[in-house]
C-alpha cells in the first residue's frame, strides 16, 4: 500500500537536462513513512545486537587467518579479489589443529555460540559529565588499530580467561540517508526544490540525531559463558569504558 501511494506521487522531471523522478509535495507523508521505515528496519534487524554478534565473530576469523596463517593453511585475504575467490562454506570448513584458536572460533560459529552482550553503549547507559557526540564515537569503529588496542586493553584487564579474540567492540554506522539531498519535491508545475536545500521546513536532519540518541546501540561483546560473561561486564562497568576513548 505504502510502494503503491508512493509510485502515484513520483513524477517525471527533467532540471536542466538531468532526467529525475520527483515527488509531489501532497505525497511527501510516503516518502517520510519509506524513511521512517528503513530507520527501524536498521534497529531491528541491521543493527539488532545477534546479527552484529555475528558479524564480529566472522571478523575474528579473518583477523586469525592474517595473524595466523599458519592455522588456515596460509589462506590470505590482501585484496577484495581474495574475499570473491571464497566463500563463507570455504571459511567454515577450514582445516586445521583442534587446539588451534582458529578451530575454537569456526566451531564457535557452526556451533551457534554466539558471542553475547556484556556491556551497552547507548544514550540510556552513558554515564558521563558532558554530552557524547554520537557521531564521533561511531568514527571510532573505523579506526581498526584504536579498536584493537581497546580490545586488549580490556582482554588484558579481564585476566587470562580470555584473549583479544575474545572480545569485540562494535560501534555500527548509523542508517544512511544519501538519498535524501538528491531528492527533489514538486512545489508547484513550475517550481521545485531538493530536500536538502529547503531542510528548515522538512527537518529532516532532526531524525538522524532522534535515531543516534533513542535508537542506537553499541556493544561490548564477549564469549557465552555465563560465568564469564557476568564477570566482563561488572569488570568493564568498573573500569569506565569510554574513559579509554577520551570522550570526557
Amino acid at each position: 500500500m505504502l510502494i503503491e501511494s508512493s509510485t502515484h506521487t513520483c513524477i517525471d522531471i527533467r532540471p536542466g537536462y538531468e532526467r529525475r523522478l520527483a515527488f509531489d509535495i501532497g505525497g511527501l507523508h510516503s516518502l517520510e513513512q519509506i524513511l521512517f521505515n528503513k530507520m527501524f528496519l536498521f534497529n531491528s534487524v541491521y543493527h539488532h545486537h545477534k546479527i552484529r554478534a555475528c558479524e564480529c565473530m566472522m571478523k575474528t576469523i579473518f583477523e586469525i587467518i592474517n595473524d595466523y596463517p599458519e592455522e588456515s593453511g596460509n589462506m590470505k585475504f590482501k585484496s577484495a579479489l581474495d574475499f570473491l575467490r571464497t566463500n563463507d562454506e570455504r571459511i567454515l570448513s577450514i582445516e586445521t589443529k583442534r587446539d588451534s584458536l582458529l578451530y575454537k572460533h569456526i566451531r564457535r560459529i557452526n556451533n551457534r555460540e554466539l558471542l553475547k552482550k556484556a556491556l551497552v553503549i547507548s544514550s540510556k547507559t552513558i554515564e558521563t559529565s558532558s554530552a557524547v557526540d554520537f557521531k564521533d564515537l561511531i568514527k571510532i569503529d573505523e579506526n581498526h588499530d584504536m579498536i584493537r588496542l581497546l580490545r586488549e586493553v580490556i582482554s588484558e584487564r579481564l585476566g587470562s580467561d580470555c584473549d583479544v579474540y575474545d572480545i569485540w567492540i562494535d560501534l555500527p554506522k548509523p542508517p544512511p540517508f544519501s538519498e535524501i539531498p538528491h531528492t527533489m519535491i514538486k512545489l508547484t508545475d513550475v517550481e521545485y526544490i531538493r530536500m536538502d536545500e529547503e531542510d528548515e521546513k522538512f527537518q529532516m536532519h532532526t531524525w538522524l540525531q532522534a535515531y543516534l540518541k533513542t535508537r542506537w546501540k553499541g556493544h561490548v561483546f564477549c564469549p557465552p559463558y555465563e560465568d564469564i560473561q557476568r564477570k566482563k561486564s561488572m569488570k568493564l562497568q568498573e573500569m569506565s569504558f569510554l574513559r579509554f576513548m577520551n570522550l570526557n
